[in-house]
């Protein structure tokens, strides 16, 4: 009983710090595109028209910007691809988890959270997704902006929960979504009924019939494609990025045993720690998208560091013990 109360008690101290640490956002503008902390959904060209429910989502930073995954290696920033938002759905920050430390979780799922990647705010969880998705392949049925705004929601761990997927981005969206105005309805759902009438009048009934199983259909790949593939998809894609983190580890290699060891310019030394520091981040950032472990890399690290005999730049040392400890939380 004393338990639970003391718990109660912590629980609340540390939700009114967490609001109190909030920055307040500003008003919701659709005139403007701006959308603080909100996912928005816009219809697609031609797929919309035969699937209504199916669209492109984006999802806001906290000062309303809008960050959507359109295109290979793309993340647009307040230019949201294909229209404006036509519905959104306001996210509640006080049912996020930010941790300032490994003890700070206010989830019950601390170690899955930070082992997947956590962040200390809203913005800084969107990106570090952004970082993640501009080196991933689009593709309409696994890759796509349902999946980067999922990726997003399991950084911030959202309503407590990390299965956020494209099935239940979507879910949420379609029941929960609220409608900009009147404008937007008509342009979601005017091209689908002029396609479906023009279908009945050339083709007759069995077209409503073709219709409903080609939306079945989709419907069917997408769960499967989400529940039933995605361990395979995963490692497949990790199979194909091996190749581009065997390239960044001969160049940490290079960097480490060669010139930062020998270089005895302070000048220089610093600047070749920078770049090793950006081809470390360039190699993790790569991870992410890895279905391998890092056992290797680990050892890679520690070795470094064993090889590093200079005591006096203190910035390599601690960038290294900071990437050996944390290689877990840069997996996704």
């Amino acid at each position: 009983m004393n338990q639970k109360a003391a718990y109660d008690i912590e629980h609340m101290i540390s939700t009114s710090k967490i609001q109190h640490e909030l920055w307040p956002l500003e008003e919701i503008d659709p005139k403007a595109a701006k959308f603080p902390c909100c996912l928005v959904w816009t219809p697609l060209p031609v797929v919309s028209w035969l699937a209504p429910f199916i669209g492109h989502v984006g999802i806001c930073r906290e000062d309303g910007v809008i960050l959507d995954f359109s295109g290979s290696n793309l993340i647009n920033v307040d230019e949201f691809a294909f229209g404006s938002a036509a519905r959104y759905i306001h996210l509640d920050r006080t049912k996020c988890c930010f941790p300032p430390n490994l003890a700070g979780h206010t989830c019950n799922i601390g170690y899955r959270h930070s082992e997947y990647g956590s962040a200390i705010t809203w913005d800084d969880a969107l990106q570090l997704s952004r970082r993640n998705y501009e080196h991933r392949t689009y593709n309409l049925f696994t890759c796509n902006s349902y999946s980067f705004a999922a990726n997003c929601l399991n950084r911030l761990c959202y309503d407590g929960s990390m299965g956020w997927n494209m099935i239940n981005v979507a879910a949420l969206m379609l029941f929960k979504g609220n409608w900009i105005n009147s404008m937007s309805v008509i342009r979601s759902f005017l091209p689908f009924m002029l396609v479906v009438c023009l279908g009945v009048m050339l083709v007759g009934w069995p077209f409503l019939i073709g219709l409903f199983s080609f939306s079945l259909l989709l419907l069917c790949w997408f769960v499967l494609g989400t529940y039933c593939f995605k361990s395979f998809l995963k490692k497949r894609k990790g199979r194909k990025d091996c190749h581009m983190l065997k390239r960044h580890s001969m160049i940490l290699r290079s960097f480490s045993a060669g010139a930062i060891i020998q270089n005895q310019d302070q000048v220089a030394r610093k600047e070749i720690v920078w770049n090793l520091e950006e081809e470390i981040a360039k190699v993790f950032e790569k991870g992410m998208d890895l279905g391998c472990e890092f056992n290797g890399r680990k050892k890679e690290l520690r070795e470094m560091m064993d090889m590093r005999d200079d005591k006096k730049d203190n910035r390599f040392r601690e960038l290294v013990r900071w990437l050996v400890s944390n290689y877990k939380a840069t997996r996704s």
